[in-house]
C-alpha cells in the first residue's frame, strides 16, 4: 500500500483556486460556443475564439 502525504491548508486552497479558474474558463467557452452555434442557425457566422466575444455579441444585437 502506497501512503500520501497530507496536504497543507495552504496546498489545498491553492488547488481549489486553479480547479475553480479552469471551471469558469471551460463555461464561458460552452457558453461562447452555444450562442455562436444559435447565431449560425440564423446564418450569422463569426470566427471562433474567446477573442471575438466582442463582434459574437455585436452580431446577437443585429
Amino acid at each position: 500500500m502506497r501512503f500520501v502525504p497530507v496536504k497543507s491548508a495552504d496546498r489545498q486552497a491553492a488547488r481549489l483556486d486553479h480547479k475553480a479558474r479552469d471551471f469558469l474558463v471551460r463555461q464561458r467557452t460552452q457558453i461562447v460556443n452555444a450562442v455562436r452555434a444559435h447565431l449560425g442557425e440564423f446564418g450569422v457566422v463569426v470566427a471562433k475564439g474567446i477573442h471575438n466575444v466582442d463582434r459574437l455579441l455585436e452580431a446577437a444585437r443585429v
